[in-house]
């Protein structure tokens, strides 16, 4: 059985992570998807967050666990590329969920230019430019308009202001390192902020082990759970034999 390690998006918390956890645990599987920093219920004040932080506080929560972990991260997933940088052998896999998969020395920011304008448009600075959030409309029409919605009405109230300092660090990745992770990508062809353009120029820069397609918008978490948690089992299963190929003979 796997391990699986979730990492949230921007604005998000654990929480967003709700109905693939009960799924996967039903199968068998190991689930943990912790609150980052300024994330979800996490109380740091999020204008201190920096990018090292956020990397930090996924290797603090998988080097204890006995066995490598499935890294799942949404959106900011800069963030998992470095973890699988600095601990390698710790991370059995990289799922990508309509995510930034970015080379070495980029940043989250340099993506801006891909982002759908509307979604650019939704953003709220906060008066010293450390923090930003979306605004509510701009979560309903943009981020969540294919979900239930009942769980739309629910979860916007929880998105919280984002940490801007993490989006212009760069990033530090290797071949030796990073790139011997296998790593996998889940697109979301109707998502509006991370739109499909940019996610296939992405995943074609630094191909991945298998690529797959959901009709789903910026959140599939919530609007094709059974679809995602068939992907990530999936995944699992072919992690799990080529975990066994990989045994002394």
């Amino acid at each position: 059985m796997a391990h699986f390690m979730f990492l949230h998006s921007s604005y998000t918390g654990a929480w967003c992570w709700r109905d693939i956890l009960p799924r996967l645990e039903s199968k068998g599987h190991t689930c943990i998807a912790p609150d980052m920093p300024a994330g979800g219920k996490d109380p740091t004040p999020p204008e201190s967050v920096t990018f090292e932080d956020y990397v930090r506080a996924l290797i603090e929560r998988i080097q204890p666990l006995p066995e490598p972990v499935i890294l799942v991260g949404h959106s900011r997933t800069s963030i998992i590329s470095q973890v699988a940088e600095r601990i390698p052998s710790r991370v059995r896999a990289l799922v990508y969920v309509a995510g930034l998969l970015l080379p070495d020395g980029s940043t989250m920011l340099d993506t801006v230019n891909g982002l759908d304008p509307e979604y650019l448009a939704q953003i709220v600075w906060s008066l010293d430019g450390k923090t930003a959030r979306i605004s509510s409309e701009g979560a309903a029409k943009l981020f969540f308009q294919l979900c239930p919605p009942s769980i739309r009405d629910e979860v916007i109230p929880w998105l919280r202001p984002e940490p801007v300092a993490p989006f212009q660090e760069r990033l530090q990745i290797t071949d030796d390192n990073f790139g011997r992770v296998p790593r996998y990508y889940v697109e979301c062809i109707h998502d509006r902020i991370l739109p499909i353009a940019l996610q296939r120029k992405m995943y074609s820069a630094l191909p991945c082990k298998r690529v797959y397609s959901l009709n789903a918008d910026h959140a599939p978490f919530f609007s094709a759970p059974s679809e995602l948690c068939s992907i990530l089992l999936s995944i699992a299963d072919e992690e799990s034999e080529a975990a066994i190929h990989d045994l002394p003979q």
